[in-house]
């Protein structure tokens, strides 16, 4: 019995821990948009200039230099590298 409480006082002090680290690690991710990553072209479309990895509504994503990026991510651009 005391050996069953023990694992539960753990498991719960972990569960606290994990709880209140996990988010703190994931806003570590969250960072400014790298527009100095991209470019538009004569069309207004952007395209990536370097190889790089940011976050967007989809999640982590990387892009290769020469590749246009999708349509949450352009908009994510307008907004703050115009």
């Amino acid at each position: 019995m005391l050996a069953t409480a023990k694992r539960l006082l753990i498991g719960g002090i972990l569960a606290v821990v994990l709880w209140t680290v996990g988010p703190m690690s994931a806003r570590a991710q969250e960072g400014p948009v790298p527009c100095y990553g991209f470019e538009q072209d004569a069309l207004g479309h952007w395209i990536a200039t370097t190889p790089l990895s940011m976050n967007s509504p989809l999640g982590m994503i990387d892009i290769m230099p020469g590749h246009r990026v999708s349509v949450s991510v352009a908009r994510m651009l307008d907004a703050r590298c115009s």
